[in-house]
């Protein structure tokens, strides 16, 4: 059984690192993850190297033309790393598709996508990776004619206060446009963040009086009462009844990554 070496950081945002046993690289991630460790880089022992840094005969225009196609399949409700395998595989520049895929890697050893992107800066300019960190932080936005829909992203292994504080950071930061690494952007990010802020302190109100009540049917209970009493959630009804059968799949996650939080905070 190979061995292999990881970093990553604790649900307190400690950095830890280490070595483990196992069939692959994806085992490995899954038996940190149940260490609640977030992992931002996992190598088979004795094949470590320093990823090189592409970027030279990318132009803006591929950059574009990638931005549109990932917002896209994105939408359509792919899953991150599917959506940068297909979009690397597929390129035309070999130069970018090597980018995409070590993005990928990256994303999928337990990077954020922002901060995976950043390691290629003549690609990714800080403008572009900064509005993505915004919408990594921010979660969910859709918007119509006359309604919009705001949820967060709270994943298994989540911590309310790490989540707070990286809103925190971005609002000290320039007033950029937003665009939501799950769907959707708006023209300026701080507006969006402090409704995100307030709508992740409602859902612990809510979810903390549910779970006082007991865990029968928990997750239907809270799920009917965000929709019927949180403000961002509202035009849940006025959306299109595709996007109403993803986001209650969606919305049951984000209950479920919270859940994590409140059984081991009892009060944060």
């Amino acid at each position: 059984m190979p061995a292999y070496v990881f970093k990553g950081k604790t649900r307190s945002g400690a950095a830890t690192s280490g070595e483990r046993n196992a069939d692959s690289k994806d085992a490995v991630i899954a038996m940190l993850r149940r260490e609640q460790i977030l992992v931002t880089s996992v190598k088979e022992k004795g094949k470590e190297f320093a990823l090189p840094k592409f970027g030279g005969g990318i132009k803006p225009k591929d950059v574009a033309i990638f931005t549109r196609q990932f917002s896209v399949m994105i939408d359509a409700g792919l899953p991150l790393v599917q959506c940068l395998e297909i979009l690397g595989t597929q390129n035309d520049n070999p130069n970018f598709q090597k980018v995409l895929l070590h993005v990928r890697q990256d994303v999928e050893g337990g990077s954020s996508l922002a901060d995976a992107m950043k390691k290629h800066p003549k690609v990714f300019d800080d403008l572009f990776t900064n509005m993505i960190a915004a919408g990594e932080a921010g979660g969910i936005y859709l918007a119509g004619k006359d309604w919009e829909y705001l949820r967060p992203a709270t994943p298994p292994v989540f911590s309310l206060k790490e989540f707070l504080a990286s809103i925190d950071r971005l609002l000290a930061a320039e007033d950029l446009p937003i665009c939501y690494a799950h769907f959707g952007r708006a023209g300026r990010s701080h507006p969006m963040l402090k409704r995100q802020r307030a709508q992740l302190l409602f859902w612990e109100s809510v979810m903390r009086e549910e779970l006082a009540e007991g865990e029968d049917r928990l997750t239907e209970r809270c799920m009917g009462r965000l929709l019927r009493e949180d403000p961002e959630l509202k035009d849940f009804g006025a959306m299109p009844a595709a996007d109403q059968e993803r986001e209650k799949f969606f919305t049951a996650s984000s209950l479920k990554g919270y859940w994590g939080f409140l059984q081991e905070n009892p009060q944060s």
